[in-house]
């Protein structure tokens, strides 16, 4: 027999090898950019990336003892190859990795080197190279056929690697660094100015988690208190449309993620695998001639159906809303149900549910005809769900001036919305009937009010913070939306009349336009309080016996008024009608405290050119016949 100290034995050599939990057999499994894929100056080639593992044996072939340690002697000289290569930006990058994510630099260093895709960190460092540098911290036990499994905690069932983002998906958490510049090469003593950071936590596969959670959390705020956006985006609209498209895009991404979290997934059966393999009516008949099969299936298709009716019932509920939602919730509501019944459509077309199908029309059985009832209420579902928002995709771009323009600005808008809102009571399927169109009249009325109180109340904590004709001036504003709003309604129902053949606007104008009428005549009363307040102003500034006591208790009047803890724009309190009251008595008994001085003094003078001089003096303090006669008016308005 040989000395062969390192020779396996007999019994070794007919034994399939396997590798030690405690031993690395090869780097990390990563996807690569094969030496093929990559140019000379070491720049990253822009041909298809391809995936490689090191030492990738063919499907099927057991590696010998031998082969095994070549391939691990060949990782460890990559690695110690890439250790020379590292230098302080490197270090930068490790530290930054071990902080994240909460391991030691020496972990960081030790996927980083194992991975066959290293390259693209020198390419990123490099003069006009890359801009990002991904890496991917997940568990990568599907991507890495060479790694051992590891018991322990989840940190340790995870894998860091770089990656470009095309191949692999993200399940766990992506750590990326940017370079907004890369005219020059980063260096140990740039690259702290050079790159950012920054991470995005899909953990469990929930992409749209972190991406919403970046965008809201991260880049609005910093874009939000951006002060200069460089001399040709200075001052101009187009910062405004950029910020609120972002919004737009936010407000999308959270609702995808309401749409995924509502599905319904139907039932799964231990038949799975049989029936996916079905194919020709001849296996459906074998399956519907046994019956301890057939009644499974029964089971499972009366689950799936029950499971159908239930979505469909809560379907046809009574909408529970708030009473001041504006139209964007009214495409997001139709948007959710495209969504659910879409998802239904996609199961019950699925080729195992159309194989429980098959098999019960084979075997005649009763349940079928209530399966394509459901099926045949889903279709018309998601149909009528495609169509309406489909047409309410048309009033989309009328939602971001509703919301962002000031009253005045929003006029102009008006008649091109009104002219959208009358092509889909036309033309629409679904939506074209008067319960729906009132519906989405309420709230284009609820969003124009929501704008005008946020319009009025912008900059302030209380509205009386404003100065008066400023206040009296974005008033007037919002009252005038209003009756340009009834009166474009006017004007397209007037042309609809002169097309018989086309549906007419037959709504309640009460219902569309009453919550804007009754927050109007609430502005108007507080317009009222504004002019009995500034008809008073002058108190302070006479100069006649008696008259402070009277000063003083108009200045208790006004702060008292002012003070109110509660929103005086909200239409729906019942508390400020109380003080209204209350207010006009005040100021209708300092107003006859003010006649009761006045007529006392005049009845102490005698003489023309003191009665004269205190008569121009008692103007400052008395409300002129105008303003007496327009809060008349108003009182009776």
């Amino acid at each position: 027999m040989a000395d062969t100290e390192d020779a396996p034995g007999e019994k070794e050599q007919n034994k399939a090898p396997s590798p030690k939990p405690d031993q690395e057999v090869a780097p990390p499994l990563v996807s690569s950019q094969s030496k093929a894929g990559t140019k000379k100056d070491g720049k990253e080639d822009k041909g298809k990336p391809t995936t490689q593992r090191v030492g990738k044996t063919p499907k099927g072939v057991v590696m010998s003892s031998e082969a095994m340690k070549e391939k691990q002697k060949q990782a460890k000289a990559n690695k110690d190859e890439r250790r020379m290569q590292m230098d302080g930006r490197h270090k930068f990058l490790i530290l930054k990795l071990a902080d994240a994510i909460g391991i030691s630099c020496d972990q960081v260093e030790d996927f980083i080197v194992g991975d066959e895709r290293f390259d693209l960190i020198e390419d990123f460092f490099a003069a006009k190279g890359s801009r990002k540098l991904l890496f991917f911290y997940q568990d990568a036990a599907r991507d890495n056929m060479y790694s051992p499994t590891v018991h322990g905690t989840d940190k340790q069932q995870k894998k860091l690697f770089l990656t470009t983002g095309a191949a692999e998906g993200l399940r766990g958490i992506c750590y990326y660094f940017l370079r907004p510049e890369n005219e020059k090469a980063v260096t140990d003593k740039t690259i702290a100015n050079d790159i950012f950071f920054g991470t995005v936590d899909c953990t469990g596969g929930k992409l749209l988690d972190g991406m919403e959670t970046i965008f809201s959390k991260v880049m609005m705020p910093v874009l939000k208190a951006q002060e200069s956006w460089g001399p040709q985006l200075d001052n101009t609209a187009k910062i405004g449309d950029f910020l609120e498209q972002l919004e737009k895009f936010i407000g999308s991404l959270n609702g995808a993620k309401g749409n995924m979290e509502g599905h319904v997934t139907l039932s799964d059966t231990e038949y799975g695998p049989q029936l996916d393999n079905m194919r020709t009516a001849a296996d459906y008949q074998g399956l519907a001639n046994n019956s301890e099969t057939l009644e499974k299936l029964e089971e499972l298709l009366a689950s799936w159906s029950k499971q159908i009716e239930q979505v469909l019932t809560e379907s046809e509920q009574i909408r529970r809303e708030a009473d001041d939602i504006g139209p964007s919730a009214e495409l997001c509501y139709w948007k959710s149900r495209m969504a659910k019944f879409n998802t239904l459509l996609e199961q019950i077309k699925s080729p195992r549910c159309k194989a429980v199908v098959g098999v019960h029309n084979a075997a005649k059985s009763k349940s079928i005809r209530k399966w394509r009832e459901l099926d045949s209420r889903i279709t018309d579902a998601a149909n009528e769900a495609k169509d309406n928002v489909k047409y309410l995709y048309t009033l989309d771009k009328f939602f971001g001036p509703l919301v962002k323009c000031n009253p005045e600005h929003m006029i102009e808008h008006i008649p091109r919305l009104m002219n959208a809102i009358r092509m889909i009571y036309s033309i629409s399927s679904y939506y074209n009937t008067s319960e729906r169109m009132t519906s989405l009249f309420v709230k284009v009325t609820n969003q124009m009010i929501t704008t005008c109180k946020a319009y009025i109340q912008h900059g302030v904590t209380r509205v009386w913070e404003h100065p008066m004709p400023l206040l009296r001036k974005m008033i007037d504003e919002c009252i005038n939306l209003n009756k340009e709003y009834q009166l474009q309604f006017q004007k397209t129902k007037a042309r609809l009349k002169e097309t018989p053949n086309e549906r007419q606007f037959e709504f309640s104008e009460n219902y569309i336009f009453g919550k804007f009428d009754t927050f109007c005549k609430r502005l108007e009363k507080i317009v009222d309080m504004i002019n009995t307040i500034e008809a008073y102003s002058g108190l302070g500034n006479v100069r006649i016996e008696g008259i402070e006591p009277i000063a003083v208790r108009y200045k208790t009047i006004v702060e008292a008024t002012k003070k109110k803890n509660y929103d005086i724009l909200d239409h729906r309190k019942s508390e400020f009608d109380a003080d209204y009251l209350e207010f006009e008595s005040q100021f209708n008994g300092l107003q006859a405290q003010i006649r009761t001085l006045v007529d006392t003094l005049f009845d102490r003078t005698v003489k023309i050119d003191p009665a004269i001089h205190l008569l121009v003096k008692c103007e400052n303090i008395l409300p002129t016949p105008k303003t007496k006669d327009q809060n008349k008016n108003k009182d009776q308005n």
